[in-house]
């Protein structure tokens, strides 16, 4: 049974890192022009929780981003060689869905678009929007690190830079070839370490943690040489992590849940239940997760669970759900959770009483 569920999580990096492909025919690269149409501003909040901040996700992340009164989020839609990505904007007032780009003669994946071929990885750092772009030419792609200005995305920095994560106001990014690079306001890039494997990447009260083949490990990012420290040792020899920005949680060889301090001291049990890690999320008061005990026909591995986040009381079973949860998102000072689909990657928001299931319905 363990192995089954290693297999799937396994997989699901695979899929996940092929899902997201977003396609070029014309083979254009360089910074997109400006939209025709005029996005709907929004005031970011400035005192926004860790948890709340887009943390990174093992499987995948940066799919889903709370900028205040909207969420702006990713979903398929249809193109004439296949599917890509697209960007979206949820309105928390009014639950409805539109696309990013307001332009009404727009086909959401050309280069005129202001959303143009992302590829995830939303991050807010200091009330700045950014994203990976994704440019495929002739089975080879191109990535660059891309900021939202003026209602469109425009290049930042690469090619082959994508991934960004941030401590404060301070940006890093990764780029293909692992390097960790530190991103100033201005002035150069600076190159923190030349080559750092990682799987699942955070950056915490100045830490960068990350995940290398059976272990955790953090590296000070406010002091050189860098030198990675190792933090957890996993005892399913699989380094997939998350954190509410307080606690470290991990998995034992059963995939129950095991928390730390950011250290990797002061271990405790969390739920000696077979834990699905891409479900896991929080809130002030929950962590909200999935089952998978390695039989799919089982009914429980397709329900949404909470406990409360200081361990006391049991466990509460929120909604029976009927498909099994790629990820959940939550938000700050918003009742509902979004929940990912593993079977079609749809999108359905939640009432956070495990009321009110309904699918994210995308524009025509």
């Amino acid at each position: 049974m363990l192995s089954i569920i290693r297999f799937f999580i396994c997989a699901m990096i695979l899929v996940a890192a092929v899902a997201c492909t977003a396609y070029d025919s014309t083979g254009l690269l360089g910074p997109v022009a400006d939209s025709d149409g005029t996005h709907v501003s929004f005031n970011p909040p400035s005192d926004i929780p860790y948890n709340y901040a887009n943390m990174l996700k093992g499987l995948p992340g940066g799919e889903v981003l709370d900028i205040g009164e909207f969420i702006l989020f990713f979903s398929y839609i249809n193109v004439s060689n296949g599917n890509a990505l697209c960007l979206f904007e949820y309105d928390k007032r009014t639950g409805e869905v539109e696309y990013f780009c307001k332009n009404a003669t727009c086909a959401h994946n050309t280069p005129g678009c202001a959303a143009y071929s992302l590829n995830g990885n939303l991050e807010l750092v200091d009330g700045t929007v950014y994203a990976e772009r994704k440019i495929i030419n002739n089975g080879a792609y191109t990535i660059y690190m891309v900021e939202l200005i003026n209602g469109s995305f425009v290049n930042k920095a690469g090619p082959d830079f994508g991934v960004i994560r941030h401590w404060g106001s301070k940006a890093y990014g990764q780029t293909n070839d692992g390097a960790l690079i530190y991103m100033p306001d201005s002035g150069k890039p600076e190159t923190i370490l030349e080559y750092f494997p990682h799987n699942t990447r955070v950056i915490v009260d100045g830490y960068y943690y990350t995940g290398i083949i059976e272990e955790i490990v953090r590296i000070d990012l406010r002091n050189p040489p860098y030198e990675p420290e190792i933090v957890v040792l996993p005892k399913n020899n699989l380094p997939i992590f998350t954190t509410d920005g307080t606690n470290l949680y991990y998995y034992d060889e059963f995939f129950h849940m095991v928390r730390s301090d950011m250290d990797g001291k002061n271990q405790q049990a969390v739920l000696e239940w077979p834990i699905w890690p891409p479900s896991v999320n929080f809130d002030d008061e929950y962590i909200y997760f999935s089952l998978y005990t390695g039989d799919s026909s089982e009914p429980e591995n397709y329900n949404l669970y909470r406990m409360k986040l200081d361990l006391t009381g049991v466990p509460e079973l929120l909604a029976e759900l009927g498909f099994r949860i790629q990820s959940t998102y939550t938000f700050y000072q918003y009742d509902k959770l979004f929940l990912t689909s593993q079977n079609n990657y749809k999108l359905y928001a939640i009432s956070k009483d495990g009321t009110g299931l309904a699918e994210l319905m995308l524009p025509k």
